[in-house]
């Protein structure tokens, strides 16, 4: 499948690499959930190519977020990105998990086959996109792992609009609740 996008014409592969050379990095991004049953497939091809690169991998992952307060960041390791990770500010996850899907499988990769893996954890909205859960992993998590600086200005305005098509789809619901068709009985004389 191929995927196509507002801003062009152009068609682009539903799994892309992204590489800045001159900083060392590469993002993979996928337009497709890639089901429980080909995550252990595609962990197996991803995590040898890691291997075969010589990086360190980072693995976002995401966690219901219980409040309106800003989202928590933790992070969680294996090999030598457990020390990397303790001369960091990100915490320790709070209690007991489980990552699943696709993350899920790439770091199990890693703890098996005794690789070096990094998996941050944000608080986020499970159903909506999550403009601050992304300023938070790239501000406290991306940025100080990998020495860079990202702009991240455009994902407060994103919140806000966001925010607001929220609560116009709520208040729609309940509008279309109150108009919505129901039986009730007649009465005689009315």
């Amino acid at each position: 499948m191929v995927t196509y996008q507002t801003e062009s014409r152009e068609l682009v592969t539903s799994v892309r690499l992204y590489v800045d050379i001159e900083r060392n990095l590469l993002a993979l991004q996928s337009d497709v959930p890639i089901g429980p049953e080909a995550a252990t497939e595609f962990g197996d091809c991803v995590v040898d190519w890691f291997a075969d690169m010589n990086v360190l991998p980072i693995y976002l992952s995401g966690l219901p977020r219980q409040s309106n307060d800003n989202p928590a960041l933790y992070g969680v390791a294996s090999g030598d990105a457990i020390e990397l990770l303790a001369e960091t500010d990100i915490k320790r996850p709070a209690g007991m998990g489980l990552i699943s899907g696709p993350t899920g499988a790439l770091l199990a990769q890693a703890v098996e086959q005794d690789r070096t893996a990094l998996g941050l954890i944000v608080e986020s909205n499970p159903q909506l996109p999550d403009p601050i859960a992304s300023q938070t992993i790239i501000k406290q998590g991306l940025e100080p792992l990998a020495e860079i600086e990202v702009p991240t200005e455009d994902l407060s305005t994103r919140a806000e609009e966001i925010e607001e098509a929220r609560a116009q789809l709520i208040q729609r619901m309940q509008q279309s609740t109150e108009d919505s068709s129901r039986a009730q009985p007649l009465q005689m004389y009315q």
